[in-house]
């Protein structure tokens, strides 16, 4: 355990030294207290608190930044070092690839975690100081706290498989890039375009509706903002849970599964990885 953590804090110790992963977490946080204050102000006929609104600000805000962070972080773990010459000199020391790859792991979902909790307790202090906290409140933001690590956790899985089918450090970033556009915005385009076009006669609601939960970053807006009233019938997300007869646990499901799945990939590579 003490290797892995030894890895994991010079993991740590590099991202405070890389001034994209730092002014990245500025913005976040600087735009986390920005969509609190410009959008927890209620209005028209949607049935929902200011707080309510903040939280569903806040986790449309995340669903593009986090993963974001997290490819910066994770999309050269490996190549980079490999470049630099660094990692066949690792391996000399009692070290196994296992260790190397949970410490990689572990530092950079702490990174992920910092970038979190500095953004949300910005703008958790800025909900407080607006509209007021209650235990309840401070719950619902631990919760989608919580889920938003779960959700940097996928692409730090993401951004680690990326970096162990890369030759060099740019082929990774570009693919990084890419894997963000394609599952965070294109991917929606394409399913409702394909929704418009086929005019239910082959893609039913139910169908539809399991293809976009089935997307990371769908599953994570599912769960932050299906449940809450008013809001979840305004993103068209109210009632997920009900016509797909799933609870909310399936969403975290969906992300853990993630995880697990290119965790074991990227660790599958790293095994058979010729230096």
């Amino acid at each position: 355990m003490d290797k892995i953590f030894i890895v994991a804090a010079k993991k740590f110790q590099d991202a405070l030294r890389n001034r994209w992963i730092v002014a990245s977490t500025l913005a976040f946080t600087f735009l986390s207290v920005t969509v609190v204050a410009i959008g927890s102000a209620p209005a028209g006929a949607i049935r929902a608190t200011g707080f309510d609104v903040a939280v569903a600000s806040l986790s449309s805000l995340s669903v593009y930044f986090i993963p974001l962070i997290a490819l910066m972080i994770a999309h050269d773990a490996v190549v980079d070092e490999v470049e630099r010459g660094t990692m066949l000199l690792l391996l000399t020391y009692p070290i196994s690839r296992l260790q190397i790859f949970l410490g990689n792991f572990l530092g950079h979902n702490l990174i992920v975690g910092c970038a979190v909790l500095t953004g949300y307790s910005a703008a958790g202090l800025s909900i407080a100081i607006l509209h007021g906290m209650n235990f309840s409140d401070l719950l619902s933001l631990a919760i989608l706290a919580g889920s938003s690590l779960l959700l940097g956790g996928v692409f730090v899985s993401i951004g680690h498989f990326i970096s162990m089918i890369s030759s060099e450090r740019a082929m990774a970033a570009g693919i990084a890039i890419g894997v963000w556009l394609v599952i965070v915005i294109i991917y929606d385009l394409a399913l409702f375009g394909v929704l418009v076009l086929d005019q239910h006669q082959i893609l039913s609601d139910e169908l539809f509706q399991l293809l976009v939960v089935l997307n990371p970053a769908d599953a994570y807006r599912s769960f932050n903002i299906a449940g809450i009233e008013g809001i979840g019938a305004v993103t068209g997300l109210a009632g997920f849970g009900d016509n797909i007869n799933a609870h909310h646990l399936i969403f975290l499901m969906i992300l853990l599964g993630w995880i697990a799945i290119f965790a074991i990939m990227g660790f599958w590579r790293l095994v058979r990885y010729e230096l």
